[in-house]
């Protein structure tokens, strides 16, 4: 399956393989969603996670995991991107610490 892209004074481009599934997949997510690039320089919230943790298994996680004294926001560099189709997983991206 190949999916075209229109420019104008181009001639039309055709997506394959890996770039097809990528612009499906923005296609679906919508114009607000943004997904870093391998490389880029990004803050991880750890409060954030944890928030988004406890939502998805419906628990209380301040009793079963312990706090580790995390700064509130952490700089990384981006060392992976996997866009996803899951029903409450749309990317996973690996991080490394700076």
């Amino acid at each position: 399956m190949t999916l075209y892209e229109e420019n104008p004074g181009e001639s039309r481009k055709g997506l394959e393989g890996e770039d097809l599934y990528e612009e499906l997949w923005k296609a679906c997510a919508g114009p607000l969603v943004e997904v870093p690039v391998d490389g880029e320089r990004v803050f991880y919230f750890p409060q954030g996670h944890m928030e988004q943790l406890e939502e998805s298994t419906n628990q209380e996680l301040n009793h079963q995991i312990p706090h580790f004294d995390l700064p509130p926001k952490i700089l990384c560099r981006v060392v992976n991107i996997r866009l996803l189709v899951f029903l409450i997983l749309f990317c996973s991206c690996t991080l490394a610490y700076f």
